[in-house]
């Protein structure tokens, strides 16, 4: 029997549609979003998809996050060389390197949800595995950064980090409150991940009390935009809750969900349209939107829909991006130390080395550091989560069997 044929019972059309997943496990998610949808005859998924089981993890979505660490590096590090010398007009190509965090905000909605749901985490549970996973490496390098920069304040490009290495400024960055009390981030890309666990919060609290988070994340989402950019609130409290670039979050969810489910939920739709229109003549970043977002979500779709469909191959070059895809997080951070070192260093060894070659020197040497605390640090650490919650279920199970089981 076709995997995408019509031959579910009539009580099955009874349940939501992941429920049907739930129900079905013989189909598995591949057959559930190959179903046709009722009264279309078009399709975005073949109907003989290979897959019977939904993937554990989205792996060219993972290789995807290399690649938007990596941009964002290289847009750094020609920041660096620009405030070295270099002419503006030698790597104009180098603003697009920001739209890598545009990606991170749209891969992050989508795995939310697609770990949401295949993996039916609670809100608690939810919530403490991207704490384990986000905090103990920004805390670390936060700490880092700090420490080189009050006792080596030159080692930064602008020479001026003791401006900033100040302690109201650590202690807002590693509660994540930077940008809502108007301080300075001791790590500069920490911003981007106070509006990630603003995310994770907001859809923490609508799992614990909602049984439709994602209407209600869609239509919070929308509102606080809309709302935000009527008002233009002069507290930077308000302007960081109703940041349009919230709205990158929610096309990630728009795609999960029309993937995994086979639908377009207007609870999304709609929303998103109206933040969307609601930032086009107010927002003064709406490049980042409608020019770097929208083609992210694009890109992400075209991802997530080929995991669904077939497994990536197992070639050494897919291995190697695969790895440093999951060292992503940790290149990102490790940037704001490794690009300033590398040019320090090596201008110092070479006052007359082309800034252009030290870009990608700069780079390379982000990269291999990275691949470093990942394999030294961060993997060790999500192992010993994973172990410890192994050893709690453990410890837990004898005790559900006895409540199951009463004597």
């Amino acid at each position: 029997m076709a995997i995408g044929a019509c031959c579910a019972r009539e009580s099955e059309e009874n349940l939501n549609p992941f429920d049907r997943i739930k129900a079905v496990p013989a189909r598995g998610l591949a057959g559930y979003i190959a179903r046709p949808i009722p009264g279309c005859h078009c399709s975005f998924v073949s109907s003989d998809l290979p897959r019977e089981e939904p993937p554990k993890r989205l792996n060219r979505v993972q290789i995807l996050r290399f690649f938007a660490a990596a941009a964002v590096v290289l847009f750094h590090s020609v920041a660096v060389a620009e405030s070295r010398g270099l002419s503006p007009d030698v790597a104009p190509w180098a603003v697009y390197g920001a739209q890598g965090v545009d990606l991170f905000f749209v891969i992050s909605g989508c795995i939310i949800y697609y770990t949401v749901e295949v993996a039916g985490l609670t809100g608690g549970i939810f919530l403490r595995r991207r704490l384990e996973r986000l905090l103990p490496l920004y805390w670390a390098f936060t700490l880092l950064v700090f420490a080189i920069g009050t006792l080596l304040p030159g080692m930064f490009a602008s020479g001026g980090a003791a401006r900033w290495m100040t302690v109201p400024n650590l202690i807002s960055s590693l509660l994540f409150v930077s940008l809502p009390t108007r301080h300075q981030t001791v790590i500069f890309v920490g911003w981007t991940l106070e509006f990630e666990m603003l995310f994770y919060i907001t859809t923490t609290l609508l799992l614990i009390i909602s049984k439709q988070p994602w209407t209600f994340v869609g239509v919070g989402l929308g509102a606080a935009v809309f709302m935000g950019r009527v008002a233009m609130p002069a507290s930077p409290l308000l302007h960081f809750l109703t940041s349009p670039l919230m709205l990158e979050f929610l096309m990630g969810i728009v795609i999960a969900e029309r993937l995994i489910k086979r639908r377009f939920n207007l609870a999304l739709i709609v929303p998103l349209a109206i933040g969307l229109a609601a930032s086009l003549p107010t927002f003064r970043d709406v490049w980042r939107i409608f020019l770097a977002g929208i083609p992210a979500a694009i890109l992400v779709f075209a991802l997530v829909r080929a995991d669904l469909m077939v497994p990536i191959g197992k070639s050494a070059p897919t291995r190697t991006l695969m790895l440093l895809g999951d060292a992503s997080y940790s290149i990102y951070l490790i940037q704001v130390l490794s690009v300033p070192a590398t040019f320090r260093l090596v201008l110092a060894v070479f006052p007359a080395f082309s800034l252009i070659a030290l870009i990608f020197v700069a780079a390379i040497t982000t990269l291999v550091a990275g691949l470093f605390s990942f394999v030294a640090f961060e993997r060790p650490l999500m192992r010993f989560f994973r172990s410890r919650r192994k050893r709690r279920q453990d410890q837990l199970l004898p005790v559900r069997l006895e409540l199951a089981n009463p004597p």
